[in-house]
Formats: structure tokens, sequence, C-alpha cells
């Protein structure tokens, strides 16, 4: 019996723990990491080898036993959804405030796996789909876009490399997004994209190479631009930069920004 007088129900967690709710949110948060270490370590360059390099089926396999294992856990542990409403209830089988607090602890633990899951093992995935690459111009994308010369100010917010599928010869596509200060125009843009750093390179990094062919869109606040690492070589890199539409966010020194788009893409000329 309680401090309220009522005898708390029988339930998992309360019998595990002993009731004691301090406890039973530590048994949430540590039950609910494992999915999320289990998606970690399939992306891992171990559980890539188990798997094979070429397999694509590491960031696949890594989000359905990291899935399977948050919906194990729910159904063992009860949860709240929306109308729905299983398994056990805290309020019941803790005191009263101890057992709602742990109620929407344990939402918090459910939807926070899930979502932590989903992202490790997108991140795996394209870890596998960049070292299944064989091409060398298409492998090194990555670690030549990012020679780029980067302005002060800009905040690196993050990247991704993918391939097109809708083109037959080797191709990718790097993409970095860039916290940039809300007043950005479409002329700073072309700035960036004329500046000595792209030939002579910046911060000690080797140069990119002359760009081209600069347009830019001062309504749709985008510029455009080609790539020649080597004079008299063909055009296989060609560099974009834009706004995200929408997307706003708060810069280091607490100044209103907006997230901008660099993007460098290869296809290899025929």
């Amino acid at each position: 019996m309680d401090s309220s007088g009522e005898t708390p129900q029988p339930g998992f967690l309360a019998d595990l723990t002993g009731r004691r709710a301090g406890l039973a949110a530590v048994v949430l948060l540590a039950a609910y990491s494992v999915p999320v270490a289990v998606a970690w370590a399939g992306g891992t360059a171990e559980g890539r080898r188990l798997l094979g390099d070429s397999s694509g089926l590491v960031g696949l396999l890594s989000l359905v036993l990291g899935m399977g294992l948050v919906v194990a856990l729910t159904l063992k542990f009860g949860g709240w959804f929306a109308q729905l409403d299983f398994g056990e209830e805290y309020v019941e089988t803790f005191r009263p405030l101890a057992g709602f607090a742990l109620g929407w602890w344990r939402v918090l633990m459910q939807f926070g796996s899930l979502i932590l899951v989903a992202l490790v093992a997108g991140e795996a995935e394209e870890a596998a789909n960049l070292e299944r690459i064989t091409d060398p111009e298409t492998k090194a994308l990555v670690s030549y876009a990012e020679r780029a010369p980067i302005p002060r100010g800009w905040e690196f917010h993050r990247d991704s490399f993918y391939q097109s599928v809708y083109r037959e010869g080797p191709n990718a596509v790097y993409r970095g997004q860039y916290a940039v200060p809300a007043a950005i125009t479409a002329a700073d843009m072309e700035a960036w994209l004329r500046d000595p750093g792209w030939l002579r390179g910046a911060d000690g990094k080797p140069p990119i190479g002359a760009l081209q062919d600069i347009t830019c869109d001062a309504g749709e606040v985008t510029c455009e631009a080609e790539v020649t690492p080597e004079p008299g070589q063909p055009v296989e890199y060609t560099v974009s930069v834009r706004l995200i539409d929408g997307l706003t966010v708060v810069l280091d020194d607490s100044s209103p920004g907006e997230l901008l788009s660099y993007e460098m893409e290869y296809e290899k000329a025929t």
C-alpha cells in the first residue's frame, strides 16, 4: 500500500524494480539503448566485413533488427500511442505522480530510439554504398568536394553522398549543408564561386580547380558552375549552391540564419 492508501497493481517494470521510479527510469533508458547500439554496430567496419564488403543488406539489417527490438521492448513495457493504450499502466503500478512521469519517459525512449535507429541505419547504408564504389574518381568525390574554400561564418550542419540510378556511367553527388547568415544573396554565392581559393587552394587544402560558366538566379537564390580540375580536360564536375526553402537556424552567435546546400556532382565523361 502506498502513501495514498491504495495498493499498487502488479506490473513487469514495477516488480522488476521494486516500484522504485528512479531505477525504473534507468531500466527504460538502458533497454531502449540496446536497439540503437545494435544499429550502430551494423554500421561499423567490422559489421560490414562480417556481411561482406559488397553486401547491400548492411543498413537494411541494422534497421530491421533495431526496429524489431524497439517493437519487442514496447510490447514488453507497454505504451501510449494516440488512442491505443496497452501493457503496464505505470500510474497504477507505481505511485500516481511517479507513474505519470514514467509513462512520458517511456514514450520519449520509444520514439527517441526509433529515430536514432533510423538515422544510424541510414548512415550505415550510405557508408556501405561508398565502399561498393570502384571507380576512383567517384570514390574520391567526397574528399575532393571538401576542399572547397568555405567562407568564415558558414557553420557545417551535415553532409551526404549518393549516386543516381538514372545514369548509366559512374556518377555521384556530394551534398554539404551549412548554416549561413539569413541575409545571404545570390550575389554573395557568386562571389564565393569566384573566390581564388577554388583555384589556389584554401586552409592548406589542395585546390579544386577553376570554376567556369557561373550562372546565378537572384530570385531563386541559386548558383551553378562547372569545374575544370585540369585545363583542356572535359568537364566532369559541376557545383551548385542554393538556400533550402523554409529552413531557418540559429547561428553560434545567436543571430538568425538559413540552411544552404552546397553540392558537387560528378559524372564521368564518355
